[in-house]
């Protein structure tokens, strides 16, 4: 008698739970198969095609990850900060690449225009930005440190007409 009791429990337990597999699964999943094991396959089928939809999502997602991270990196504006530093001029600029519309030599012109003597020039990639530290030696007593961050800035930014 025991065993009956345990077995018919077990078919309504498994009956529940069939009930709740189908109703889980979407309608075109279902439609036209009437028995369990119809039921157990398409819900094989369905977890399948779930697992590769999101695994064209993972990629499509680090894709664009990855697109986003690198031209937000390559479409920021060079910036330019000017500093005074052991009796002359100390100038960080973040610029983009040379392909990408940064000449280093219009910074360099404006400076001879203004009439900084540039006495080291060092450049260093990195997150596919250029890094620029210019130094300078010069009477400081006439120079405008704000105007100088302003002309720079914008020459730094000013696409040359040539190429």
């Amino acid at each position: 008698m025991l065993h009956r009791e345990i077995e018919r429990q077990r078919r309504q337990d498994m009956t529940k739970l069939n009930g709740s597999l189908r109703n889980l699964l979407p309608i075109e999943f279902v439609k036209g198969n009437r028995s369990i094991s119809d039921h157990r396959h398409q819900a094989m089928q369905y977890i399948k095609q779930m697992e590769e939809n999101v695994k064209g999502l993972s990629t499509r997602r680090d894709k664009l990850k990855n697109n986003k991270s690198s031209s937000s990196m390559n479409h920021l504006h060079n910036t330019v900060s000017v500093n005074l530093c052991n009796g002359g001029v100390d100038i960080l600029i973040n610029s983009c690449t040379i392909e990408d519309g940064f000449h280093l030599s219009l910074v360099l012109k404006a400076l001879d225009e203004e009439g900084l003597n540039v006495t080291s020039c060092t450049s260093t990639k990195a997150n596919d930005r250029l890094l620029h530290a210019i130094q300078s030696e010069e009477n400081l007593a006439s120079l405008d440190l704000s105007m100088l961050q302003q002309r720079l800035t914008f020459v730094a930014n000013t696409q040359p007409n040539y190429y």
